[in-house]
């Protein structure tokens, strides 16, 4: 039986979350390849919706806002750096939705 599995990248502080820009990537490959003219304009929105969550708890937490720093510059977070940046992201999405 043959079969497939679509892997897209998250960022480790969207993982208990949803993450609207892994499934523009996922789906917007699937309409590449099929062509199948999807149309982004509601998911375009849930992922600027978003980012601009991420923005405002990267202004109103400026740890949260270091963590990421470091992980855009392909630094190593400590696990407690790590498990303190899912939390509070994790915290702050929630609070939002």
């Amino acid at each position: 039986m043959a079969g497939a599995s679509l892997w897209v990248p998250v960022p480790c502080y969207l993982i208990s979350t949803e993450d609207p820009q892994a499934w523009r990537k996922a789906i917007e490959f699937l309409d590449i390849r099929f062509s199948l003219g999807i149309d982004f304009e509601d998911l375009d929105e849930n992922v600027a919706k978003q980012n601009e969550k991420i923005a405002g708890v990267r202004v109103s937490l400026p740890e949260v806002d270091n963590f990421i720093r470091k992980l855009e510059s392909n630094l190593v977070l400590t696990p407690e750096e790590n498990e303190k940046l899912i939390k509070e992201m994790d915290e702050f999405l929630r609070e939002r939705d």
